[in-house]
């Protein structure tokens, strides 16, 4: 069984007692992923035979027993308190209540593991990456964090003493994708590169340029003025400068990503 590690969603970091600093990723990209690998343990050829489904019946709590295909994936999903969840879809069903007894992300196929702050991602990862096959990361992860050592709440009028608190407290964060390849050397790693403003060449351009500082597999990269402009998630799934291909959505993202590590993850 092949492990992949999907981060989803964006960090959050406290600035004071109250106030945080966080993003706008919201995780669905990443729970599109992950549902794409937990569905691909079940083939719809299985999923189309009558035998995978589970007959209820009236005043009884009789079954059919079922056996399931080994499943070739195991999702271990890293996502911030507020990132969207995977749901997968129903494997089993009750016939006579029409309602489904078991989703393709049950706790076989996915581990869910809650992360929010950039300590804690990096912690977990340092944990986990050297027992991965993959790592997808498309987790927001924040550039800048603060001095937790100062737990004070900053007055709300005093704009002054705001910006003064945050230029003695800000501090960068470790570039935790940089660490992947170090933690496990012969990991498959995806790494995004998310821009603004720049055009398919510049972006495809700027985006290998990021990949090969972390030494990266491929890289997803995207550009939110061509995100509005389309009214879609369009990306490029990029191996390198010459070697990629445009993409329209999130669920055209999540196919191209399960089949680049079914080809080339042994």
């Amino acid at each position: 069984m092949k492990k992949v590690l999907i981060t989803a969603g964006g960090t959050v970091e406290k600035i004071d007692s109250v106030r945080v600093l966080t993003n706008i990723s919201s995780g669905k990209l990443g729970a599109k992923i992950a549902e794409n690998f937990c569905n691909a343990n079940y083939p719809d050829k299985v999923l189309t035979d009558e035998k995978v489904w589970v007959h209820g019946f009236h005043g009884s709590e009789k079954e059919m027993l079922i056996d399931f295909p080994v499943p070739e994936y195991k999702v271990y999903y890293l996502h911030s308190r507020n990132a969207v969840k995977p749901r997968g879809r129903a494997i089993k069903m009750d016939y006579n209540m029409q309602l489904p007894l078991l989703w393709s992300t049950n706790q076989s196929t996915i581990e869910m593991i809650e992360v929010n702050s950039v300590q804690e991602v990096y912690d977990k990862m340092e944990e986990l990456i050297p027992e991965m096959d993959a790592c997808i990361h498309s987790m927001a992860v924040s550039d800048f964090t603060f001095n937790r050592e100062n737990p004070i709440k900053l007055k709300s009028n005093d704009a002054d003493g705001f910006v003064e608190f945050m230029k003695n407290n800000i501090q960068k964060t470790p570039k935790i994708i940089s660490k992947i390849k170090e933690w496990n050397p012969n990991i498959f790693l995806v790494g995004f590169k998310f821009e603004v403003g720049l055009d398919p060449e510049e972006l495809i351009d700027v985006a290998v340029t990021a990949k090969s500082k972390y030494k990266g597999n491929i890289v997803v990269a995207n550009d939110k003025e061509q995100m509005q402009k389309g009214k879609s998630h369009i990306a490029y799934i990029c191996r390198n400068e010459r070697s990629y291909y445009r993409v329209e959505n999130k669920q055209e993202i999540a196919e191209a990503l399960l089949k680049e590590i079914k080809e080339r993850v042994r």
